[in-house]
């Protein structure tokens, strides 16, 4: 699958969220989303690295449910019932005579192929570098916790010799 094409989407009420490999993008379609949201909001663009949890409250026949994505350095103060409705990172859904469990299970599924994707890639990262290994090593060194011949080999295998 290409990069062009999404390989999920979930439309809400308020606008749709597309899943790429790397990324979701929010766009806001129809008019509650423009009623909601604004009318001259761009398409928003959240890489999966910068998203560090997804809320999902499920609707009921009463209230709306939401996905709300939260991304490393916001800042979380929004508080009432239509905290989300003003958040340009979340998307709104509704139980209809339609869909009334269909809806609360797609946004569950969509959530959770996100959070799979973003296991994946953060597993799939080496936090630390060679040369912090390497420093790491050099430090038991030092303190005589490995020997010299234990360094060396991880040093050769660190720096691919």
């Amino acid at each position: 699958m290409s990069d062009n094409s999404p390989i999920k989407i979930f439309k809400g009420i308020n606008g749709q969220a597309e899943l790429y490999s790397n990324k979701v993008i929010i766009k806001r379609k129809g008019i509650m989303s423009k009623l909601t949201q604004g009318f001259f909001l761009p398409d928003k663009t959240l890489y999966l690295n910068q998203i560090t949890g997804i809320k999902l409250k499920k609707a009921s026949l009463v209230t709306n449910g939401f996905i709300e994505f939260i991304l490393s350095g916001n800042l979380e103060f929004k508080k009432g019932l239509l905290a989300q409705t003003h958040s340009e990172n979340s998307i709104f859904f509704r139980i209809t005579v339609f869909n009334t469990k269909a809806i609360n299970e797609e946004a569950e599924d969509f959530k959770n192929s996100i959070e799979e994707m973003i296991n994946n890639t953060s597993n799939n990262v080496n936090p630390t570098s060679s040369a912090d290994e390497l420093a790491k090593f050099k430090k038991l060194l030092d303190e005589r916790v490995i020997t010299k011949e234990e360094f060396e080999k991880k040093k050769k295998q660190l720096l691919s010799l």
